[in-house]
Parts: C-alpha cells; structure tokens; sequence
C-alpha cells in the first residue's frame, strides 16, 4: 500500500465495529489494514474482543427468545390498518388537489378567457 494514508485509531475502530460477529473478511483491504491497526494497539484490540464478546452474548440471548405464535398475524394485521389508512388519507389528498386545481382554471378562466370590454367604461382612444 505505498502512498496509501495510514489508518488511524478511529477509523479502525468503527470499521471493526462493522465485523464483531461472524467471520473476518479477510479480502477486504480496509478490514485487513483496521485489524493491523488494533493488532499494534492493545486497547483497541481489548474494546474489539469486548465487542465481539457481548455480540455473542447478546445474539445467544436474543435467539433463546420464545416469539409468540401470533406475531406475524398481529404484525400483518396492523400493516394492513397502517395501509388502508394511508391510502384513505391519500384520496383525501387528491380530492383536496383536484378541487384546488379546479378553483385556479376557473379564476383563471374568469380573469382572462371571459370578454368584459363590454363593461370597460373608461377614455378610448
């Protein structure tokens, strides 16, 4: 990596924050330079190995979890209310846009379409 910038402590920290559970990506060049990085500083390989450790931890206890046997239908059940919602707010909109859009062409209309030199009382020339 001649002319490349050295890598600095923060840098390495969040890209290694990105690869605490699963297997190292080791053909990925930013991954490979962030763990040489912690490799030569001992805190930051510690903060690495704490991360790691309470992924784990953290992932075990999340998939001991017992999920509800409803769940996916309640979940269903409100995106479904949270849809219909939408789209009767939605036609609402619409109504609202073609009765504006409505009231311009007929101003519109009446101000320069609709003959009034009729009524212009006013000096000829």
């Amino acid at each position: 990596m001649k002319g490349a910038l050295r890598m600095d402590k923060a840098e390495a920290k969040l890209i290694l924050a990105n690869h605490t559970m699963g297997p190292e990506p080791l053909d990925d060049p930013q991954f490979v330079e962030a763990k040489r990085v912690a490799e030569g500083d001992p805190e930051l390989m510690k903060w690495w190995d704490a991360s790691k450790r309470f992924d784990a931890v953290m992932a075990e206890k999340l998939n001991s979890l017992k999920t509800p046997e409803d769940l996916r239908v309640y979940l269903l059940a409100t995106v479904k209310a949270g849809s219909r919602r939408k789209m009767i707010r939605r036609k609402i909109y619409q109504c609202f846009a073609m009765a504006a859009s409505l009231l311009l062409v007929g101003y519109l209309y009446s101000a320069f379409i609709v003959d009034r030199s009729d009524e212009y009382s006013g000096p000829l020339l």
